[in-house]
């Protein structure tokens, strides 16, 4: 359940993962997100099990599968130059973007970078 904390105005199960900057960019953090995809999937697979006895449940099932889907597609971004995803270095970084949009990935090789893996 998403509580009120930060800047954005939200936090979810104490992770931000987006965190705003005084400068007026943000941090797009690797570990954060990943926890909201692995979050995700234990989500879609309870509704599925919940699904097979309740046929109501196959609406959340789905919604949790499309959260999991956009939140994956936003950590690679694909099409775009500074996803989270380093296709050369094979890893995950967080990412610095900047209020005029441009974004940089921060090469941090960290358990930060690993976390997307198990999700």
């Amino acid at each position: 359940m998403p509580s009120r904390g930060d800047s954005w105005g939200w936090t979810i199960l104490g992770l931000r993962p987006i965190l705003a900057l005084p400068t007026g960019g943000y941090l797009e953090q690797a570990d954060g997100t990943a926890w909201m995809a692995l979050f995700c999937q234990n989500m879609v697979e309870m509704s599925a099990e919940l699904a097979m006895s309740n046929p109501a449940y196959i609406d959340l099932t789905t919604k949790f599968l499309g959260h999991f889907f956009l939140i994956a597609s936003g950590m690679i971004r694909p099409g775009e130059e500074f996803g989270m995803w380093d296709e050369p270095d094979g890893f995950f970084y967080d990412v610095l973007r900047f209020p005029d949009g441009r974004g940089e990935r921060l090469k941090v090789r960290s358990m930060v970078g690993l976390l997307p893996f198990c999700a």
